[in-house]
């Protein structure tokens, strides 16, 4: 014999997740401390739950202490974002680059692990390009300004920059 079962029901679409930048990058003095973006977005049907903190074999390890973000877990609804300030700190850092892979782990059973790269440089920042005009200083003559134009590395947002600790020869600032 065999039995006819119907079965009714609805479908329910899983959680797409999301994850921007691709990468965060920032340059500090030593002791400074600044704030980027992260933008968690969920283009699924149904609701992204979702945590944050470093590569974990089975979920979010810490952070380190440099770093740490406005939430480390949240729910994002269908079709919304959800932004999670990331504040770096160079307080007990030594100058030079230092890196991290923050992790999004989530419900989204496509993507359950979003990667986003960091990195913090401290201390001085050499310029891809840097002119100073005029080219030969005159001591004798009546001017009394130079100027001076660089470029930062494509990396670095120029709004970034702390006017006070850009130096001449480590000296002089600039007058803004």
């Amino acid at each position: 014999p065999s039995i006819a079962v119907v079965l009714t029901g609805t479908t329910v679409m899983p959680p797409i997740a999301g994850l921007a930048p691709g990468s965060l990058v920032a340059a500090l003095p030593p002791g400074g401390t600044t704030t980027r973006s992260l933008r968690i977005s969920n283009t699924g049907e149904s609701d992204l739950v979702w945590s944050l903190g470093g590569p974990g074999a089975s979920g979010p390890a810490p952070l380190p202490s440099w770093v740490s973000a406005g939430a480390s877990h949240g729910t994002t609804p269908p079709g919304g974002t959800t932004d999670v300030a990331v504040t770096l700190a160079a307080a007990f850092l030594g100058d030079g680059d230092h890196g991290q892979t923050i992790s999004v782990y989530s419900n989204d059973p496509v993507h359950a692990r979003l990667d986003t790269s960091l990195l913090l440089h401290v201390g001085e920042v050499a310029p891809d390009y840097l002119l100073v005009e005029p080219a030969t200083l005159n001591l004798a003559s009546n001017g009394q300004t130079i100027r001076a134009s660089l470029q930062l590395p494509a990396a670095l947002d120029p709004h970034d920059v702390i006017v006070s600790t850009v130096l001449l020869n480590g000296l002089l600032p600039p007058i803004p």
